[in-house]
């Protein structure tokens, strides 16, 4: 399984009243049956509309999580599961962004109630999706996603099946919204697509190197 697109991730601060966005590639991969993600940041344009160029890098692959920051050259990696362990970095509540690609029905109705719903009309960054399926995961009670978050709406391409459009809401009121576009679905991976889901290994002469492995992991 494979999927790869242009990707915009937009975060609405409801304290402040002020959304900030970022615009980038996300990736996502299988290897040795176990799936990897990545997601690289090439601008941000914050609350008061100014652009930054710098980059920002996220993986989570083989146990880790990785991000690699440009601006400020710092790389830290983080072990999240032990080795052995099970760990789907998309399954909802895991992952940098929820996409909950290739999850288990079971497993969805076990977390949310699941109804379907629309498409946002005050949600501009959604407005041109057509042909969409859509549905909303309210959390059940006592589950983990249930305290801070009120519902997720999610949104499929009818033809592919594959997420192409997420609304977070949270229970203080903050928004997060994912679009993925011209998405590729099992197709030909480009080889500057699949490069970033390799963890890199930065000059520690250049970077600020932190890398963090779980107690006991060894």
């Amino acid at each position: 399984d494979s999927v790869s697109g242009a990707i915009t991730l937009e975060k609405f601060d409801a304290l402040v009243e002020e959304t900030e966005r970022r615009f980038g590639r996300i990736v996502l991969d299988r290897k040795d049956e176990k799936r990897r993600i990545a997601i690289r940041f090439d601008e941000f344009i914050d609350g008061s509309g100014r652009s930054d160029k710098s980059v920002q890098h996220f993986i989570m692959a083989d146990g880790w999580l990785c991000e690699q920051d440009y601006k400020n050259k710092s790389f830290t990696k983080r072990q999240i599961v032990k080795p052995g362990e099970d760990f789907d970095p998309l399954a909802l509540g895991e992952g940098p962004v929820p996409l909950p690609i290739g999850q288990k029905k079971s497993e969805v109705l076990a977390r949310f109630d699941v109804t379907e719903t629309e498409l946002p009309l005050d949600i501009p960054l959604l407005g041109s999706l057509r042909d969409v399926a859509a549905l909303r995961l309210v959390p059940k009670s006592g589950t983990p996603m249930a305290k801070d978050h009120e519902n997720i709406d999610l949104f499929y391409d009818r033809t592919t099946l594959v997420p192409v459009g997420v609304v977070m809401r949270e229970t203080n009121g903050n928004r997060t919204v994912a679009r993925i576009s011209k998405p590729v679905v099992n197709g030909e991976v480009k080889a500057e697509d699949r490069a970033l889901l390799e963890i890199p290994t930065p000059d520690p002469k250049e970077w600020a190197i932190d890398v963090k492995p779980l107690a006991g992991s060894n």
